[in-house]
């Protein structure tokens, strides 16, 4: 082979290298659940710094709690057994203890015997748990990274018994189907090879007994052979931790000349980015972008032609999020994951990217720019937006909701004690409001709700907090007061925009508001307790003629309960 050939494929290697590492998917090998091998996403996903810190742990660890392990274990074990891919949403344990929700793929090597070992597929889904995206992740990942590759693939153990092949591997080796049964041993293959004449002439127990010899020193290696047919197989094997390696068969043969295997090779390397990415990028050390692959980075044209020789920023890209750790690490030529840029249009429509990168390095070790690949998570992001609005506010007016309330409650309730300071919870209920729905219908009944609401936080302050609770219920934050003399104008400024008719077809829709007011400290400092005391001074308001409001009184209160 020229050298023109040989760097060719050497650069095939390399960016097939870059795409594994660049994985934003975790995959690991287990076997008697137990972690034998992980890649470095697997590990992060975990809270590991290295994939060899996730090797040897126990799969239990990984589990909310014994239980749950169990219950999941079970599950799992069903449907492994059964020869079956297994796919789970569920919440999984990082090492410091926290819980970090999962899209989890497995598939067991051979469903028949356990002690084969599992293959697991991580993909972290915290942030986007709810969206579209993980609806779209099929259960066929598995079978696409494996079953379906360009490359033929062999799994063998310690023993150099082999614990899975793909398709792949038969075909180009030319294996009959017994012989790649789960289970066969690695010299059985051996044996057939020369016994065919792969191998060339010579004596064939001799040819198997070297080649056997070789394996089992584990040792990585990497070679072409010649095949009679003509064919030519690049062989490419790794070992295992703990024993045993992988091994990639690749077909070769139409690499006579070097423009032809480039062409081949980066078919591959496309067929992998699909998986994982959009679109693959490398980039000069003035990080402008020299090549580009897969879907347009702007998303406004067939080809890359106007993205070449400009860097993110130039195209209108900024980081979202944590800036000043991704331009260190830009700074300091170090490897960058997952890091999400924005880009806003001419039309005011944003768009957000997923991009990770590897630092190259020219034959002198020097840094010449980064290689990495980048998906477009715009809709996801999207949706994860609106599933967060709907989920903390009220659909109606767009207040906050209840449960955001309770949150943003306690919050304020920790800083007032930390501080020295006071605040006020304000129980609002509209009077009359039933009347207008028995008589006008729920459409005049939501026009009120809307337009008191809109009202109610025209009455505050950018830092007060408002909330429908439901129905006819709303309830107000007022932070950093110095009295009760200052919460009461609020409250009258509330009675007044609750008595100002609301039209309606012709009607005037006419309500009033009773307020109950908790002032905090004096009230109470836990939050269940200052609602309640607000709530009691709200129906202190009902009982005094409705259309004003009271402040809660503790010792009214106890002598009452007395």
């Amino acid at each position: 082979m020229s050298p023109a050939a040989i760097a060719a494929l050497q650069r095939s290697a390399d960016e097939l290298t870059a795409i594994l590492e660049s994985a934003s998917i975790g995959i690991a090998f287990t076997r008697d659940r137990i972690v034998l091998r992980s890649n470095r996403r697997a590990a992060e996903i975990f809270g590991y710094r290295a994939a060899e810190e996730l090797v040897g742990k126990s799969a239990s660890i990984m589990h909310a709690d014994e239980d749950s392990y169990a219950r999941f274990a079970t599950e799992a074990g069903a449907v492994l057994n059964a020869g079956e891919s297994f796919h789970a949403d569920c919440q999984l344990r990082k090492c410091d203890g926290s819980l970090v929700w999962c899209s989890v793929y497995a598939k067991a090597v051979e469903p028949d015997r356990p002690d084969r070992g599992t293959v697991w597929m991580v993909e972290d889904i915290t942030d986007a748990k709810q969206a579209v995206l993980t609806l779209q992740q099929s259960d066929s990942l598995l079978d696409n990274t494996f079953s379906h590759m360009d490359q033929g693939i062999s799994i063998v153990d310690g023993e150099l018994n082999m614990l899975a092949v793909n398709r792949r591997f038969a075909e180009l080796l030319d294996f009959p189907p017994a012989l790649c049964a789960p289970g066969a041993i690695f010299s059985d293959f051996i044996l057939y090879n020369a016994q065919r004449g792969d191998y060339g002439p010579g004596n064939v127990e001799e040819q198997v007994r070297s080649r056997v010899a070789l394996a089992r020193q584990f040792e990585p290696h990497q070679f072409e052979r010649d095949r009679p047919d003509g064919s030519v197989i690049d062989i490419c094997g790794r070992p295992i931790p703990g024993g045993g390696f992988v091994t990639i068969y690749t077909d070769v043969t139409k690499r006579v000349r070097a423009e032809r295997a480039l062409r081949e090779s980066e078919a591959r390397f496309r067929s992998l980015t699909e998986l994982s990415s959009d679109w693959f990028w490398e980039q000069d050390a003035d990080l402008r972008f020299t090549r580009m692959e897969g879907q347009h980075i702007t998303g406004d044209g067939p080809s890359f032609d106007s993205e070449m020789g400009r860097t993110f920023g130039e195209l209108g890209f900024e980081v979202s999020g944590d800036a000043a750790t991704y331009n260190a690490l830009l700074q300091q030529h170090q490897p960058f994951r997952e890091a999400v840029l924005r880009c806003t249009g001419a039309d005011g429509t944003a768009r957000l990217i997923r991009v990770s990168g590897e630092p190259l390095r020219d034959a002198q070790g020097d840094f010449s720019g980064y290689r990495g690949v980048g998906r477009d998570i715009t809709r996801e992001k999207l949706a994860e937006e609106r599933i967060q609005h709907l989920a903390t506010h009220d659909g109606l007016t767009g207040l906050a909701n209840r449960v955001l309330f309770h949150e943003m409650l306690g919050l304020a309730v920790r800083s007032a004690r930390r501080n020295d300071r006071k605040l006020a919870v304000l129980f609002i209920d509209l009077d009359h409001f039933k009347a207008i729905n028995d008589t006008l219908g729920h459409d005049a009944g939501d026009l009120v709700l809307k337009e008191f609401a809109s009202r109610l936080s025209q009455c505050l302050r950018g830092t007060d907090v408002v909330a429908r609770l439901g129905g006819d219920e709303f309830v107000v934050l007022i932070q950093d007061v110095g009295d009760a003399q200052q919460v009461a104008v609020v409250a009258h400024k509330i009675l007044a925009a609750a008595s100002e008719p609301v039209p309606f077809n012709g009607h005037a829709c006419g309500v009033s508001a009773s307020i109950g007011i908790c002032m905090v400290p004096a009230g109470a400092w836990d939050e269940q307790s200052i609602m309640k005391n607000a709530d009691r001074a709200m129906y202190a308001a009902k009982e005094k003629g409705k259309n004003n409001f009271q402040f809660f009184d503790a010792s009214a209160a106890a002598s009452t309960a007395g």
